[in-house]
């Protein structure tokens, strides 16, 4: 059978063709890890674990409907590195989970802050206050 000849695609005996982007991304990911393998998934571009749960393929990590480059699918492999660097991420998160508490509990602090003057406005308005407050003028 003959197939036409396009310079940025590897045609094999099988009759799969790839283009040489794929193969230089497919390196990258095995360069990486060796028990990791690139693929696609529902048509999205996916880092597989080799032999996963049951002997089946797994997938890892997902890299979107555009293959990216090799140098950023090995960046994005490592920043999700868990195996090799979990603590740090971990570390990582628990620190963006401190910041988002402390900036919710000012928050939350603010807003009472600002019902209770308002409560004690109301209050005293209608001469209800409990603690009354008396002036005297002239001191």
């Amino acid at each position: 059978m003959f197939q036409p000849v396009h310079a940025d695609r590897i045609f094999l005996p099988n009759g799969n063709s790839y283009s040489v982007r794929e193969i230089q991304a497919a390196r990258a990911v095995e360069e990486y890890d060796g028990s990791l393998v690139l693929g696609q998934l529902d048509g999205q571009w996916t880092v597989f674990l080799r032999n996963g749960p049951e002997g089946n393929p797994f997938p890892v990590l997902g890299l979107g409907y555009e293959l990216p480059a090799p140098e950023a699918i090995k960046k994005r492999m490592y920043e999700a590195d868990t195996k090799r660097h979990g603590g740090q991420i971990a570390q990582r998160v628990d620190r963006q989970n401190e910041a988002r508490k402390r900036a919710f509990r000012k928050h939350a602090d603010d807003g009472v802050g600002a019902a209770v003057e308002a409560f004690d406005f109301g209050l005293r308005k209608q001469g209800a206050h409990p603690f009354p407050r008396i002036f005297v003028p002239g001191k």
